[in-house]
């Protein structure tokens, strides 16, 4: 459920309506039932469990990757706590979108195919960055890794 959040300082939200001119919206701002979604996740992330499964599952996906990547120097990757970014080209992972090599673009486009039809829903764009959820199981995780391998 998508949450968002703004802060600004006194002045400046007093200047967003209803007090100010400045119109503000979002298709879910105030939306109670997104809200309490957000509230629910804040409480169970405050107990550290969830960031240590994550952390667990980010390891396993890991080890996996850098197994496949043993003979496929170009199956580079990022992965920080729950988010991580394949980048399919040799060298270092880019910093910014505007070093995404072509080559990697490419590779991602003919791996999302393949990922789709096992069951790996991935975003569409080697642009983006894909997250692990609470919800994956250790062998969903490494099951997405051995994919990607197999994709090549």
């Amino acid at each position: 459920m998508p949450v968002g959040a703004l802060c600004a300082s006194k002045k400046i939200m007093q200047s967003l309506a209803p007090l100010g001119g400045v119109y503000q919206a979002g298709t879910l701002s105030g939306n109670p039932v997104s809200l309490a979604a957000g509230i629910a996740t804040l409480d169970q992330l405050a107990g550290g469990e969830a960031y240590t499964q994550l952390e667990e599952l980010g390891l396993a996906f890991d080890k996996r990757l850098e197994q496949a990547r043993a003979d496929r120097a170009w199956l580079n990757f990022r992965r920080c706590g729950s988010l991580f970014w394949l980048h399919l080209a040799p060298g270092a992972v880019p910093r910014r979108a505007n070093e995404i090599r072509e080559e990697s673009a490419s590779r991602y486009n003919g791996m999302h195919a393949a990922l789709l039809e096992h069951g790996f829903y991935l975003a569409p764009s080697a642009y983006e960055v894909a997250f692990l959820s609470t919800a994956h199981a250790r062998g969903e995780v490494e099951g997405l890794a051995d994919e990607i391998a197999r994709a090549f």
